[in-house]
Protein backbone atom coordinates (compact mmCIF):
# COMPACT_ATOMS: atom_id res chain seq x y z
CA UNK A 1 0.00 0.00 0.00
CA UNK A 2 2.91 2.53 0.61
CA UNK A 3 3.97 1.26 -2.17
CA UNK A 4 0.78 2.30 -4.47
CA UNK A 5 0.91 5.71 -2.39
CA UNK A 6 4.28 6.43 -3.29
CA UNK A 7 3.68 5.69 -7.16
CA UNK A 8 0.71 8.20 -6.75
CA UNK A 9 2.23 11.16 -5.11
CA UNK A 10 5.23 10.39 -8.35
CA UNK A 11 2.41 10.26 -10.56
CA UNK A 12 0.49 13.48 -9.50
CA UNK A 13 3.96 14.71 -9.46
CA UNK A 14 4.75 13.98 -12.38
CA UNK A 15 1.61 15.60 -14.01
CA UNK A 16 2.07 18.97 -12.48
CA UNK A 17 5.07 19.30 -13.65
CA UNK A 18 3.83 18.65 -17.07
CA UNK A 19 1.33 21.13 -16.39
CA UNK A 20 3.83 23.87 -15.60
CA UNK A 21 6.10 22.89 -18.68
CA UNK A 22 2.64 23.53 -20.84
CA UNK A 23 2.09 27.04 -18.69
CA UNK A 24 5.29 28.06 -19.51
CA UNK A 25 5.48 27.36 -22.92
CA UNK A 26 2.18 29.45 -23.52
CA UNK A 27 2.84 32.59 -25.28
CA UNK A 28 0.74 35.70 -26.58
CA UNK A 29 1.46 33.56 -30.04
CA UNK A 30 -0.70 30.75 -28.80
CA UNK A 31 -3.23 32.97 -28.28
CA UNK A 32 -3.33 34.73 -30.89
CA UNK A 33 -3.87 31.99 -32.97
CA UNK A 34 -6.56 30.60 -30.32
CA UNK A 35 -8.40 33.45 -30.55
CA UNK A 36 -8.09 34.82 -34.22
CA UNK A 37 -11.53 35.05 -35.31
CA UNK A 38 -12.94 36.59 -32.22
CA UNK A 39 -13.85 39.97 -32.40
CA UNK A 40 -13.10 41.30 -29.23
CA UNK A 41 -9.37 40.30 -30.29
CA UNK A 42 -9.12 41.49 -33.44
CA UNK A 43 -10.37 44.77 -32.18
CA UNK A 44 -7.61 44.91 -29.11
CA UNK A 45 -4.61 46.50 -29.35
CA UNK A 46 -0.89 44.45 -29.19
CA UNK A 47 -0.39 46.39 -25.91
CA UNK A 48 -4.24 45.40 -24.28
CA UNK A 49 -3.27 41.72 -25.87
CA UNK A 50 0.12 41.86 -23.86
CA UNK A 51 -1.47 43.60 -20.67
CA UNK A 52 -4.06 40.46 -20.73
CA UNK A 53 -1.78 38.25 -21.05
CA UNK A 54 0.24 39.15 -18.39
CA UNK A 55 -2.95 39.09 -16.01
CA UNK A 56 -4.37 35.94 -17.13
CA UNK A 57 -0.83 34.15 -17.43
CA UNK A 58 1.85 35.97 -15.83
CA UNK A 59 1.46 35.04 -12.73
CA UNK A 60 0.55 31.40 -13.06
CA UNK A 61 4.08 31.57 -15.38
CA UNK A 62 6.00 32.93 -12.73
CA UNK A 63 4.98 30.18 -10.45
CA UNK A 64 5.57 27.40 -12.51
CA UNK A 65 8.86 29.06 -13.29
CA UNK A 66 10.00 29.03 -9.31
CA UNK A 67 9.11 25.86 -9.21
CA UNK A 68 11.47 24.57 -12.48
CA UNK A 69 13.85 26.20 -10.38
CA UNK A 70 13.07 24.62 -6.94
CA UNK A 71 12.92 21.19 -8.72
CA UNK A 72 16.06 21.75 -10.38
CA UNK A 73 17.84 22.81 -7.40
CA UNK A 74 16.82 20.29 -5.17
CA UNK A 75 17.41 17.38 -7.89
CA UNK A 76 20.98 19.23 -8.23
CA UNK A 77 21.02 19.20 -4.36
CA UNK A 78 19.99 15.37 -4.33
CA UNK A 79 22.87 14.59 -6.67
CA UNK A 80 25.73 16.40 -4.80
CA UNK A 81 24.70 15.04 -1.55
CA UNK A 82 25.24 11.31 -3.96
CA UNK A 83 28.46 12.61 -4.73
CA UNK A 84 29.35 13.28 -1.11
CA UNK A 85 28.49 9.79 -0.35
CA UNK A 86 30.36 8.43 -2.42
CA UNK A 87 33.21 9.98 -1.25
CA UNK A 88 34.10 12.09 -4.84
CA UNK A 89 36.69 14.75 -4.06
CA UNK A 90 39.04 17.11 -5.89
CA UNK A 91 40.89 13.79 -7.83
CA UNK A 92 37.62 11.93 -9.06
CA UNK A 93 37.33 11.93 -12.83
CA UNK A 94 33.54 12.03 -13.84
CA UNK A 95 33.45 8.60 -16.08
CA UNK A 96 34.91 6.65 -12.87
CA UNK A 97 31.87 8.41 -10.52
CA UNK A 98 29.64 7.85 -13.16
CA UNK A 99 30.09 4.49 -13.32
CA UNK A 100 30.04 4.35 -9.56
CA UNK A 101 26.39 6.25 -8.72
CA UNK A 102 24.18 5.40 -12.31
CA UNK A 103 21.91 3.35 -10.16
CA UNK A 104 21.14 5.66 -7.53
CA UNK A 105 17.74 6.85 -8.51
CA UNK A 106 19.09 10.27 -7.44
CA UNK A 107 21.64 10.13 -10.45
CA UNK A 108 18.12 10.25 -12.75
CA UNK A 109 16.31 13.00 -10.66
CA UNK A 110 14.92 15.66 -12.10
CA UNK A 111 15.22 14.29 -15.86
CA UNK A 112 19.01 15.95 -16.57
CA UNK A 113 20.69 15.29 -19.14
CA UNK A 114 23.70 13.86 -18.79
CA UNK A 115 25.82 17.16 -20.08
CA UNK A 116 24.23 18.43 -16.59
CA UNK A 117 24.66 15.78 -14.12
CA UNK A 118 28.27 16.26 -15.54
CA UNK A 119 28.54 19.82 -15.09
CA UNK A 120 27.10 19.44 -11.57
CA UNK A 121 29.95 16.96 -10.75
CA UNK A 122 31.86 19.38 -12.10
CA UNK A 123 31.36 22.63 -10.21
CA UNK A 124 31.15 20.33 -7.18
CA UNK A 125 34.89 19.23 -8.11
CA UNK A 126 35.88 22.74 -8.51
CA UNK A 127 34.27 23.08 -5.23
CA UNK A 128 36.71 20.57 -3.68
CA UNK A 129 39.84 21.65 -5.24
CA UNK A 130 39.10 25.44 -4.36
CA UNK A 131 38.39 24.32 -0.31
CA UNK A 132 41.54 22.01 -0.87
CA UNK A 133 43.39 24.69 -1.68
CA UNK A 134 42.13 26.88 1.10
CA UNK A 135 43.08 24.02 3.48
CA UNK A 136 46.62 24.38 2.19
CA UNK A 137 46.98 28.16 2.35
CA UNK A 138 45.34 27.97 5.97
CA UNK A 139 48.01 25.17 6.87
CA UNK A 140 50.83 27.26 5.32
CA UNK A 141 50.00 30.42 7.06
CA UNK A 142 49.48 28.73 9.99
CA UNK A 143 52.93 27.23 9.48
CA UNK A 144 54.96 30.43 8.49
CA UNK A 145 53.05 32.37 12.26
CA UNK A 146 54.55 29.38 13.79
CA UNK A 147 57.96 30.15 12.49
CA UNK A 148 57.94 33.09 13.21
CA UNK A 149 57.06 32.98 16.21
CA UNK A 150 59.54 30.21 16.98
CA UNK A 151 61.90 32.84 15.35
CA UNK A 152 60.97 35.38 17.88
CA UNK A 153 61.43 33.26 20.77
CA UNK A 154 64.74 31.95 19.89
CA UNK A 155 65.66 35.76 19.47
CA UNK A 156 64.78 36.46 22.86
CA UNK A 157 66.31 33.52 24.16
CA UNK A 158 69.66 35.16 22.60
CA UNK A 159 69.44 38.42 23.66
CA UNK A 160 69.48 37.38 27.54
Amino acid sequence: QAGAEAQADVSASAVSAAKEEALLALSLLHLERYWASDERWQEATPELRQQLFEQRFGGPQRAALAAREARAAAAASAFRALLKEHGVNAGSRWSKVRDAVRSDPRYLEGGRSEEEREAVFDAYVAEQQRAEREAQDEEARAAEVARRLHAAGREAEERR
